[in-house]
């Protein structure tokens, strides 16, 4: 009787042998939290210069993207997320967004989340300036560990 279960639990075990693995060893946390960080430094640096095609290569492929900007625009999906930040450059002369005090949780090999203080320098097309500090938070995914970093979900918000 007892022989009857070994089979069981060697199919058992050789299907959870193969299901893909949510651990990672702290180096190779270490290594993804790295990657991100400069995956939210490069994220900033095309903001801050205006290259919407990089900006926008960053963020998942998927009508799942939620972006919520400090002006108060939320955009659901990726073709009304490059539309509100199209609209936002359009309106604006120049930026400095400057991410502060990053600290990035790699929760396992498809997700991570990354929370930070930022300062921005916005001069309106009007030449009006408009300094402010805010927080952000953005949800980071990827699909095999093959893949890049993409964002899921961005807030900003604005301190006031």
């Amino acid at each position: 009787m007892r022989l009857a279960h070994i089979p069981g639990l060697a199919t058992a075990a050789l299907v959870a042998s193969c299901q893909p693995s949510f651990e990672l060893s702290n180096q190779q946390r270490g290594i993804q939290q790295s990657i991100l960080e400069d995956q939210i430094d490069a994220w900033a640096q095309g903001l801050n210069n205006r290259h919407l095609d990089s900006v926008m290569a960053m963020y998942e492929e998927s009508e799942a993207i939620v972006v919520s900007w400090p002006n108060g625009v939320r955009s659901t999906g990726r073709e009304a997320s490059d539309q509100a930040l199209t609209d936002f450059y359009n309106a604006i002369q120049y930026m400095n967004f400057g991410p502060q005090n990053v600290l990035v949780d790699v929760l396992n090999p498809g997700a991570a989340v990354a929370t930070f203080r930022y300062s921005v320098d916005i001069l309106r097309d009007d030449t009006r300036r408009d300094p402010f500090a805010g927080q952000g938070t953005i949800v980071w995914v990827r699909q095999s560990d093959r893949d890049d970093w993409k964002i899921r979900v961005q807030h900003l918000s604005r301190n006031h």
